[in-house]
């Protein structure tokens, strides 16, 4: 069957106060970021759900960038319960779902995801690249 994620399908899952944790791979055990604390922002956009999560300075977070630098992992996806569905043919059109995690995989469920990582040396050096633009513009 084909599922389908209806327009709004996250909006009750996200007014409330519901734990959602990020992870890789959907394992508990490899958790890099928690609603709760502020380190996972999640909200819905014309797309469906867009995250956004600091990655912790640890062995983890630095697996996950040099994960998604390489290739390995490069899509999301979500685990939640289906609070309501409906059936049409070989449709399973998702209405309601609540969220229990996100996550960052090489194996993502729905195909066109992105997983995009910006450090901090990365925005450094786009802030001085702009700097330099400015600059230049600035003589010309």
């Amino acid at each position: 069957y084909r599922e389908i994620i209806e327009p709004g399908a996250f909006t009750k899952s996200l007014a409330g106060n519901r734990e959602v944790i990020a992870t890789v791979d959907h394992d508990i055990a490899r958790t890099f970021a928690k609603r709760s604390d502020g380190s996972l922002i999640m909200q819905e956009d014309p797309k469906g759900l867009f995250c956004s999560a600091w990655l912790p300075d640890t062995e983890l977070g630095d697996g996950i960038i040099k994960d998604v630098n390489s290739g390995l992992i490069w899509g999301c996806s979500f685990m939640a319960d289906k609070s309501i569905e409906r059936i049409s043919g070989n449709q399973c059109v998702l209405q309601e779902l609540s969220l229990n995690d996100v996550c960052v995989t090489g194996d993502p469920a729905y195909k066109n995801t992105d997983v995009i990582v910006r450090t901090r040396a990365s925005r450094l050096r786009e802030l001085l690249a702009r700097i330099r633009i400015e600059k230049i513009r600035a003589t010309n």
